[in-house]
């Protein structure tokens, strides 16, 4: 009984001592790959769709990363918007970019809309 409680505390000591480097830089693109996440880069910038993401076309939250590499730095969200369903709503960094289905190959027309950590 010792030995289990001792062979469990060294795997979570050491599972911790794992996840503690990643923990304190935050999500990368390779973990949100691993996760299922759909990566894709735009202007040289990854932009993450996470599992689930596409589970309606009303709007799309997407994360944005500096670079693929593995300090490429978390940016922040871009919120696509299906465009039918804009109506001028505010977009508090930017104007909105209007993105036609065509070239993105969602199907419908959208509006992206930057949330970036200042």
């Amino acid at each position: 009984m010792k030995r289990l409680i001792s062979v469990a505390a060294t795997v979570a000591l050491l599972i911790g001592l794992a996840a503690g480097p990643a923990a304190a830089r935050g999500v990368t693109v390779d973990q949100l790959q691993r996760a299922g996440a759909v990566c894709f880069p735009v202007e040289g910038q990854p932009h993450c769709i996470v599992p689930g993401g596409l589970t309606s076309s009303a709007s799309i939250p997407i994360l944005v990363f500096d670079t693929a590499d593995a300090g490429g730095a978390f940016l922040g969200t871009e919120l696509l918007l299906r465009a039918d369903l804009y109506a001028g709503q505010p977009c508090p960094q930017d104007v909105p970019l209007f993105l036609p289905g065509d070239a993105t190959g969602l199907g419908a027309d959208y509006y992206a809309c930057h949330h970036y950590a200042q």
